[in-house]
C-alpha cells in the first residue's frame, strides 16, 4: 500500500486571497507596509510567523506574537473561506481514493480546524485517511504545535506505520521538498502552485496540474 501525503495551500487550492487579506490586516494592526499581492504569494508555504520574519527581518518578538495572533484570529475564523480549488481537484481526489493501492492524507501548515471545514464544505473530506494540520496535536489532545512540516510528516509516517519507500509527499514549495527529504520520503513538486520552480527539481518528479498526479502515481507505483 502506498501512502500519498498532500499539501493543501498551493497544491489542492489557491488560498492566496484569504491568506493575503489576513496578512494585510496584521500589517495594518502594527503599522507595517504590506507587500503587494504578487510579491506576497511567492512567500506562501511556511507558517505565517516565518513569512513575517522573512518580509520584516527587524520585527521584534513581541510584535511578531501580536502579528501572528491577529493573523490567526482573522484567518482561522473568516478569511480561510476565500479560496478556489484547482481544476479537477474534487473529481480527481474521488478517482484517487477509489484506487486500491494507495491511501490519501493531508499534511499542511494550515491549522487543522479550518482545513477540516474547507474539506467538508467541498464534500471531499471523506477521501482522506488523515488530515494533519500544523496544530494537529493541540487540536486533538491539547498537545504541542508542530515546529515544522517535517515534524508533521514524521508524525504521520509513524502514525500510519508507513513504509517510507512507499510514501510520496505532493507539495508546491521548496520548503515542502526539504521537509519531505528530511523525513526520508519522495517528493512530487506541484509546479502550478505558489513557488516558482526552476528546471532542476530534485529527483525530477513534478506535475504541471493536479490531474497529472494520477498517471504519474500509476507509473511510479508500477501500475500499468
Amino acid at each position: 500500500m502506498y501512502n500519498i501525503f498532500l499539501d493543501f495551500d498551493g497544491t489542492l487550492a489557491d488560498s492566496s486571497e484569504g491568506i493575503y487579506k489576513s496578512f494585510v490586516s496584521s500589517c495594518n494592526e502594527l503599522n507595517l507596509t504590506p507587500p503587494n499581492y504578487q510579491d506576497f504569494i511567492s512567500y506562501i508555504g511556511p507558517p505565517v510567523k516565518s513569512i513575517a520574519k522573512k518580509i520584516y527581518p527587524n520585527i521584534d518578538d513581541l510584535s511578531i506574537d501580536i502579528f501572528v495572533t491577529h493573523f490567526r484570529s482573522t484567518y482561522d475564523y473568516e478569511n480561510y473561506q476565500y479560496l478556489s480549488w484547482y481544476k479537477n481537484v474534487k473529481s480527481d481526489l474521488k478517482l484517487l481514493n477509489n484506487l486500491n493501492y494507495l491511501t490519501l492524507s493531508i499534511v499542511t501548515n494550515k491549522p487543522t480546524e479550518p482545513t477540516l471545514a474547507l474539506l467538508k464544505s467541498a464534500n471531499i473530506y471523506q477521501h482522506f485517511e488523515n488530515v494533519i494540520g500544523i496544530d494537529y496535536l493541540k487540536f486533538v489532545n491539547n498537545g504541542e504545535v508542530f515546529k515544522s512540516k517535517y515534524e508533521a510528516l514524521n508524525y504521520l509516517i509513524k502514525l500510519t506505520n508507513a513504509d517510507i519507500n512507499k510514501v510520496f509527499y505532493v507539495g508546491d514549495t521548496a520548503n515542502d521538498q526539504k521537509c519531505a527529504f528530511k523525513a526520508g520520503i519522495r517528493f512530487i513538486a506541484a509546479k502550478y502552485g505558489f513557488y516558482k520552480w526552476d528546471l532542476n527539481i530534485t529527483n525530477n518528479l513534478s506535475i504541471d496540474d493536479f490531474e497529472s498526479l494520477m498517471p504519474l502515481l500509476n507509473q511510479l507505483c508500477g501500475i500499468v
